[in-house]
């Protein structure tokens, strides 16, 4: 024999209020009779079914703060991307103009060379404005870096170009050398006692 529950007994086994499941009678997502007392009669086998596919729906639907949660992650990482893919422009640009820069000086000097490899353009702050690196610095005036290095460490007969000698930054097991604008005043002096030849139209 069929049993049925009360409208009450059906709200609570769905975990809904009473008149939700009546608005449900009346949508037809729940068949019920009327008994005498004007009480919902619900079929238990159909309060069962209904149950079963709500909690089915709910399983397969992803909770809402997992959703918000990965929404600002995936935000996160597109703002990471927006930010590498500037700092990439900017420092492609950077190579182009440092490479048009190298062929002309090569074209009005008739010297062609390998290029230098690309250094940072920022100055470290424990070194004055005006600062340049000193691969920069033998770039600028057209002298192979081999040589200026040679100049930096070694010098000519016991004269060698003074530099601020500093941690690499990121690789603190190495150094690099910087100019000052007083040094690299010098370094040009020292190349004129010395005979070396360089790009002196800057």
């Amino acid at each position: 024999m069929p049993k049925y529950i009360t409208a009450v007994e059906t709200a609570r086994r769905l975990g809904v209020n009473e008149k939700t499941v009546r608005n449900w009678v009346r949508a037809g997502t729940l068949d019920a009779r009327k008994n005498v007392k004007n009480r919902l009669d619900i079929l238990a086998t159909d309060v069962d079914a209904l149950k079963r596919k709500r909690e089915g729906y709910q399983d397969e639907t992803p909770d809402i703060s997992y959703l918000i949660v990965r929404l600002e992650d995936l935000e996160r990482k597109y703002a990471d991307l927006e930010k590498k893919y500037v700092e990439l422009t900017a420092s492609i640009a950077e190579k182009v103009e440092k490479q048009v820069v190298s062929l002309t000086t090569a074209a009005r000097t008739g010297v062609y060379q390998r290029s230098a490899t690309v250094v940072s353009a920022s100055v470290p702050v424990d070194v004055p404005d005006g600062s340049i690196h000193f691969a920069k610095f033998a770039e600028k005036y057209g002298v192979p870096r081999g040589t200026f290095t040679h100049h930096v460490k070694v010098g000519i007969a016991g004269d060698r170009v003074a530099t601020v000698k500093m941690a690499k930054r990121g690789r603190p097991e190495h150094s690099e050398y910087w100019l000052t604008p007083e040094q690299q005043e010098a370094a040009i002096a020292f190349w004129e006692r010395h005979g070396v030849k360089y790009c002196s139209d800057q």
